[in-house]
């Protein structure tokens, strides 16, 4: 018998969790597709676009299928609850509060059996107390990187007991937590032309906030390579999507912060890459001949996936030596990437006002230290010959470590025995309940 199964994700979004839900349900689909009778709820990811006719996997009409036959489900049900075996809910935890909560209540008539969150937590050095008791009704938890696994582990809490008020510290979760990394994409590659034409080129891709560090990222280049006429730095990010509008927003903004820094006389040029591209066109940026290194000073990542996809193609990185990507970018004693030093320091207010679901006071992220950045910006450059052939035996170790075949029986592993370990805990209830007569 199938095991009826829900999972909600922003699959059909241009954004790290949308990657991430399109990873489960890939899993589901590829290994044991026999056992899960599979449906979908897209949910939206901030403002971020949709991608619509940019995947080049093959797999948008089928995400589309599995999304359809939700829809038909609900209005088959007429507004009744509808009994899931299993709900997978893949975003961060505070979003799983109504899911999680749906065998004691009904919610979007949802009812289900089981509930596994996917996450990659908050990028920082624990996770925040409000998401202690949303983590502990899951019935399972999985992350990509030992470094989310550690925010959960981390995560503080304060008890009062019911007599005498006591207060009792706790730190860590009940619930099981696997960890589960990403797979190496293999996807055929549709290269873009790059009209630039300095001779060396740093890349960064991420969208502009304050966990990626983007204006320290500008700034420090600029001033490490303000006499260098033939270095870039290439820019593929945006603000909230890829719209005409956003373009003209972050052409504005960077120039006003390269005016407040003095840094309008450099030789060095920033290239902006806005808009929407296919996974092969993004995948084909890592081995374009005009880009040289993946640059990243991020505070934090819970797995890191332009530094993974970057490194399995052989491009250098040059990233803070802090986080999940240190997982993959090292190898036992040996380190495939350069490091950029740091310091952890608390998560700014203004940042915490901006996100009171994710983070809270006295929690920390990685600060690139400044000199350190210069550094090894200008030692990429000086010493790029090395910097490659150290990658290429990373992205050889990646390759063969992270294939698809072995990330996606590791999460349908993980899936089917929390969901056996749930039907043994309800076998065991019950025997226990049994009366019995000596």
């Amino acid at each position: 018998m199938k095991i009826k199964t829900l999972v909600i994700g922003p699959i059909f979004t241009q954004t790290g969790y949308g990657e991430h839900t399109r990873f489960v349900v890939n899993s589901l689909l590829t290994r044991m597709h026999d056992k899960f009778d599979l449906y979908v709820n897209p949910i939206n990811w901030a403002e971020t676009d949709w991608e619509f006719g940019t995947s080049t996997t093959g797999l948008q009409d089928t995400y589309k299928h599995l999304s359809n036959r939700y829809i038909e489900l609900k209005q088959a049900h007429n507004n009744n609850p509808i009994e899931f075996d299993l709900v997978v809910c893949v975003s961060v935890p505070s979003e799983w509060e109504p899911y999680c909560l749906a065998e004691d209540k009904v919610i979007d008539n949802i009812r289900t059996k089981n509930f596994i969150g996917v996450t990659a937590v908050v990028e920082t050095n624990r996770a925040p107390q409000s998401f202690f008791p949303v983590c502990e009704r899951a019935d399972h938890i999985i992350v990509p990187s030992n470094h989310a696994k550690s925010t959960l582990d981390n995560i503080k809490v304060v008890f009062k007991t019911n007599f005498t008020e006591e207060e009792i510290d706790r730190t860590g979760l009940t619930t099981p937590v696997d960890v589960v990394p990403y797979p190496v994409k293999n996807l055929e590659e549709s290269p873009i032309d790059l009209d630039i034409d300095t001779d060396f080129n740093f890349l960064t891709v991420a969208q502009f906030g304050a966990r990626k560090n983007l204006e320290d990222t500008v700034s420090w280049f600029c001033e490490e390579f303000r006499q260098d006429a033939n270095v870039g730095l290439v820019l593929k990010t945006n603000v909230e999507n890829n719209s005409l509008y956003d373009l003209s927003r972050l052409e504005r903004d960077l120039k006003m912060y390269l005016d407040s820094k003095d840094l309008t006389d450099r030789k060095c040029k920033i290239h902006i890459l806005h808009g929407s591209l296919s996974q092969a066109q993004m995948s084909s940026l890592y081995t374009n001949d005009k880009l040289n290194c993946f640059l990243s000073l991020t505070r934090g990542e819970g797995f890191g996936l332009p530094l993974f996809d970057a490194a399995s193609k052989g491009m250098p990185v040059l990233a803070t030596g802090w986080s999940a990507h240190d997982e993959f970018l090292t190898s036992g004693k040996n380190e495939f990437y350069d490091k950029i030093k740091y310091d952890l320091e608390d998560i700014a207010e203004e940042t915490i006002k901006l996100y009171p679901a994710l983070f809270e006071q006295g929690m920390k992220w990685a600060q690139c230290k400044e000199k350190s950045a210069k550094k090894q910006m200008r030692l990429m450059y000086e010493n790029f010959k090395y910097k490659k052939s150290r990658a290429l035996k990373l992205a050889n170790t990646l390759n063969e470590d992270y294939t698809e075949d072995k990330m996606h029986t590791k999460m349908v592993e993980s899936i089917l025995g929390a969901v056996d370990r749930k039907v043994e805990l309800a076998n065991w209830l019950e025997l226990q309940s049994q009366v019995r007569v000596y």
